[in-house]
């Protein structure tokens, strides 16, 4: 993420999924020495991170997908 960082600068924001290495002390301390502000997405929010269909998607297939065997 450092390289990522490089040149941000207050009108920058960062915004990041609720991650669990997005929350990390690290993370948020790399982000505001930069200068950029940082902004969370809400929990489950499928209209900022639309892979979230295409996995329930995929779930719901292999649920109810019937056994293969050879």
């Amino acid at each position: 993420m450092p390289g990522i960082l490089i040149s941000q600068s207050p009108q920058h924001v960062v915004i990041l999924d609720t991650a669990v290495f997005h929350k990390s002390t690290k993370t948020h301390q790399l982000i505001k020495d930069r200068g950029a502000r940082l902004l969370f997405l809400l929990p489950c929010y499928p209209d900022f991170n639309p892979i979230e269909g295409d996995f329930a998607t995929l779930k719901k297939r292999r649920e109810y997908s019937p056994w293969v065997t050879w």
